[in-house]
C-alpha cells in the first residue's frame, strides 16, 4: 500500500484541511529538498580551501629564472676576443738637403766671365751638396698624417645560465649573514604587519661588481627600498664562468622580510 493511500484512511473521517494531512503528504518532498540542501553546504565547505587555493596558486606565480642543470654540449661557444692590433708605424720622408751650384774653375777669357753667378764660400759647400744648379731647402717637414680610427668595444649581454654561477664571497651562509646583520625593518611595515619576500635582480659584472640593481616585485612598506639599499652594499661577488672566462651573469636575489625575526 502506498503513502497517499495510506494517509487517505488514516484521515478518511477527519478533516484534511486541518494541517496534518497536508504536511504528510509533502514530506517526502521536503526531505529530498532539505538532503539536496545539506549535500551542497556540505560540499561547499570542503571544496571552498581547494577553490581559494587554486585561485591563490594562479595570482602568486613569480616570474624568477630557475636553475636548470645545463650540458656542457648545449651551451654556445663565447664569442671571439678581437685584440686591438697597434696602429703601423708611419715613414718620415727623408729631410730635404740644401744643393749649391758649384762648377769647377775653368779659365775664360772676361768677355764671357758672366757677373751674376757668385761662387759659394767654402761653409756653404760644406752644409750643401754641390750639384749644377742652386735648390734652397727647409728644416721643416710636412708630412699628411692619416685619419685615427675610433676602436668602439663590443658590449657583452649577460648570461641567464653558466657553467659556474656567481656566488657572494664564502658562499650562501655568508650571504644570509649579510642580510640579517644590514637589514632594517622598516617601521611603516612593523605597524603594518606587512611580512613576505622582496625579488632583486642585478647583473653580476666580470671584475665581480653588482650592476643594475632593480626590483623585480615588492610587498611595500618601505620594504622594497631596504632590500634595494642593501643589494647596492654588498661586496664584489665571485664572478661567473663560461668556457673558462669571466662574463656578466643575470642573478635574482630574495630577500626575505619575517617580524618574527627581528
Amino acid at each position: 500500500m502506498q503513502i497517499k493511500e495510506f494517509d487517505d484512511i488514516i484521515f478518511e473521517n477527519r478533516n484534511k484541511d486541518y494541517g496534518a494531512y497536508q504536511m504528510r503528504r509533502k514530506h517526502d518532498d521536503n526531505n529530498l529538498i532539505g538532503f539536496l540542501i545539506a549535500s551542497v553546504i556540505i560540499f561547499m565547505v570542503f571544496a571552498m580551501p581547494k577553490i581559494v587555493e587554486y585561485l591563490n596558486s594562479d595570482s602568486d606565480q613569480i616570474p624568477i629564472e630557475t636553475k636548470r642543470e645545463v650540458k656542457y654540449s648545449e651551451l654556445s661557444a663565447p664569442p671571439p676576443i678581437e685584440i686591438e692590433r697597434p696602429p703601423e708605424p708611419i715613414e718620415m720622408p727623408p729631410k730635404p738637403t740644401k744643393v749649391v751650384k758649384y762648377l769647377p774653375p775653368v779659365a775664360k777669357p772676361d768677355d764671357e766671365v758672366i757677373d751674376e753667378e757668385i761662387v759659394p764660400t767654402q761653409d756653404e759647400l760644406t752644409q750643401a751638396t754641390t750639384s749644377s744648379v742652386t735648390i734652397e731647402s727647409t728644416d721643416t717637414v710636412i708630412y699628411e698624417a692619416e685619419e685615427a680610427v675610433e676602436v668602439v668595444e663590443e658590449v657583452q649581454e649577460p648570461f641567464s645560465v653558466v657553467e659556474k654561477m656567481p656566488q657572494f664571497p664564502g658562499g650562501d651562509k655568508k650571504l644570509l649573514e649579510f642580510l640579517s646583520e644590514n637589514i632594517k625593518y622598516p617601521r611603516q611595515a612593523l605597524e603594518m604587519d606587512i611580512e613576505g619576500r622582496v625579488y632583486i635582480g642585478f647583473v653580476v659584472a666580470p671584475d665581480g661588481s653588482i650592476q643594475n640593481p632593480e626590483i623585480i616585485r615588492g610587498i611595500g612598506g618601505g620594504c622594497d627600498e631596504e632590500a634595494l639599499k642593501v643589494v647596492n652594499e654588498m661586496p664584489d661577488w665571485i664572478p661567473g664562468q663560461q668556457a673558462g672566462r669571466f662574463v656578466p651573469v643575470r642573478y635574482v636575489l630574495p630577500v626575505n622580510f619575517q617580524i618574527s625575526n627581528y
